[in-house]
């Protein structure tokens, strides 16, 4: 059944109805938000993956990780993602398939099990690129890069957030079909 929500408008004399088809892409997905840190665009995310009808649990401890279920992982902030937490996010999601979203520095985390990861190609903050290449990683230099499960990005300014973020639901989405 198609959900609408109807808005009416009124300017002067003027009044318009608008509808708005509601779309729940995300309906029923439990998904994690890691956010050690700072990240600009953390509320932006919540409320564009909330607004699809995802069940969202945001922390800035990795451990909280093997606290649940989880549909799909999101990564951002500030934190050198290198620790044990991190790698058994990164075991344990291409293990279960997980969608993986790493966005800024955190796709450094992949540098942690480089060898399942270096023909997925991916990209990162420019500051942290060398890193990966390092680690024998397929990094690309784009701003949004999507192989698989695994999507990553820059997360430079807030359109690119927001591609990412369009991005990362297509993938959770596929998933589901």
């Amino acid at each position: 059944m198609e959900k609408y929500i109807i808005f009416t408008v009124a300017s002067g004399n003027d009044i318009t109805d608008l509808v708005l088809k509601v779309n729940y892409k995300l309906r029923d997905k439990n998904l994690l938000i890691i956010a050690p840190g700072k990240d600009a665009h953390l509320e932006t995310y919540t409320r564009e993956l909330e607004l699809m009808g995802a069940k969202i649990k945001v922390t800035a401890n990795p451990l909280d990780f093997s606290s649940g279920e989880w549909d799909a992982v999101l990564i951002c902030g500030e934190d050198k993602f290198t620790g044990d937490a991190y790698k058994e996010i990164i075991t344990k999601t291409t293990e279960k398939k997980t969608v993986l979203g790493l966005i800024g520095q955190s796709p450094v985390a992949l540098t942690l099990q480089a060898a399942e990861h270096k023909t997925k190609k991916i990209t990162m903050d420019k500051e942290v690129s060398s890193i990966a290449i390092q680690a024998g990683l397929n990094y690309t230099g784009k701003e949004v890069e999507v192989d698989g499960n695994i999507v990553t990005s820059t997360g430079f300014d807030k359109k690119i957030a927001k591609e990412f973020l369009a991005s990362f639901v297509s993938s959770i989405a596929k998933k589901s079909d």
